[in-house]
């Protein structure tokens, strides 16, 4: 794991003639590289299956739009609407980053 060690803000103030460099005391709390690129990683793939869902929901959503259209009847219509809304829900859910 790549941590850094903490180490002290500092501030520059200036007085009329010369800078000063000034001790904040304030901490900086490493997080490893790892832990963030893990969640990154997890985020990503689950807004992917979130995409790839709601992709397969609005195809299905198109062809029975199609099929109105052309004046057939749409089978399986409360199955198409219970899969836009778990993915609908899914994707709201994954939007939000870690």
């Amino acid at each position: 794991m790549s941590v850094e060690a903490a180490k002290p803000l500092t501030a520059v103030t200036l007085n009329r003639d010369r800078t000063e460099e000034t001790c904040l005391n304030v901490l900086e709390f490493a997080v490893p590289k790892e832990a963030i690129e893990v969640k990154s990683e997890v985020w990503n793939r689950k807004v992917f299956e979130s995409n790839k869902e709601l992709s397969i929901a609005l195809k299905r959503i198109r062809d029975s739009y199609c099929m109105l259209l052309a004046g057939k009847s749409v089978k399986n219509a409360d199955e198409i609407l219970a899969q836009v809304r778990v993915s609908l829900t899914k994707a709201e859910r994954e939007k939000t980053v870690v």
